[in-house]
């Protein structure tokens, strides 16, 4: 799983390695929007430090202009499921 490897990443190293746990994290979580509505869970309720750390990072002006849209990557991945014919 990619979080926990961007985790174990950003717990087990320092300086330039912890940075790149906490890039590839972020651009992770650009994605939780997508699948939190495909997969009808929520990580607010289910990890509610989680959630608030990411929403915390994307207010800062560096990091929300560094990562995708989340509504874009959700319309990315509905077009994907689509074409895969898993979706209408």
């Amino acid at each position: 799983m990619q979080i926990y490897k961007d985790t174990r990443m950003i717990l087990d190293s320092n300086g330039e390695e912890m940075q790149k746990g906490v890039e590839e994290f972020l651009d992770t979580s650009s994605h939780i929007i997508a699948n939190e509505t495909i997969g009808h869970f929520s990580v607010k309720k289910d990890c509610p430090k989680l959630a608030f750390w990411a929403t915390q990072c994307m207010k800062r002006e560096s990091v929300s202009k560094a990562l995708a849209d989340p509504n874009k990557i959700y319309e990315l991945f509905i077009a994907y499921r689509k074409k895969a014919g898993v979706e209408n």
